[in-house]
């Protein structure tokens, strides 16, 4: 009477999304239609491969914003935002303060960011690190004057002056500005200004 025996041992296989083996896993990920699944995989897996094949395979930008927030995997983190279909949900991912900030960063480099939004980057309400990096990555065509501030930490200062249109500002930031690094580079964009 065991002749059903290995008919339930198929049936009670392991899935293959279980597999000991991660290659196993990895291949299994395009099968799978389960969101919950895919998502559990994508933030919990062992293996960093089936994490970000797994990300990949989402099919709904929410839950690649869910592997940004909730995953501990930089590369998982950077296969989410980079296969996101939406701009919005890159935004999401640039704009949330709860991320680190290199993972807000790789979210910045996804897609061209307009002007304003690097301006919004930058702003006094930034950690200092993600302030330094939109003022390096902003495009020309952003205005930089209005994040000036005397009160700037030097290093954002000059990253800040050679990016400023405004004579008038630059002339005051070369006649009260402390440090002369500053002043200087405020008289070199003054100089650019004129040839």
């Amino acid at each position: 009477g065991n002749s059903n025996t290995p008919m339930l041992s198929r049936l009670w296989k392991t899935p293959p999304w279980k597999n000991a083996d991660w290659r196993v896993r990895e291949q299994a990920v395009a099968a799978i239609t389960d969101r919950e699944v895919l998502l559990d995989l994508a933030l919990r897996d062992d293996s960093a491969e089936v994490r970000v094949a797994a990300a990949r395979a989402l099919p709904e930008d929410a839950l690649k914003v869910r592997v940004v927030r909730e995953g501990r995997c930089e590369r998982a983190r950077r296969e989410a935002i980079g296969t996101m279909r939406d701009g919005a949900s890159v935004l999401a991912c640039v704009f949330d303060r709860a991320l680190p900030v290199e993972v807000r960063k790789i979210a910045a480099q996804a897609r061209p960011l307009a002007p304003a939004d690097w301006l919004r980057l930058a702003a006094a309400n930034e950690s200092e690190a993600m302030r330094a990096f939109a003022l390096q990555s902003m495009p020309a065509e952003a205005d930089a004057t209005r994040l000036w501030d005397s009160a700037l930490p030097t290093a954002l200062k000059l990253t800040i002056v050679p990016r400023l249109n405004d004579r008038a500002l630059l002339r005051s930031i070369f006649d009260k500005e402390t440090v002369r690094e500053v002043r200087i580079a405020a008289l070199r964009r003054m100089g650019d200004e004129t040839t």
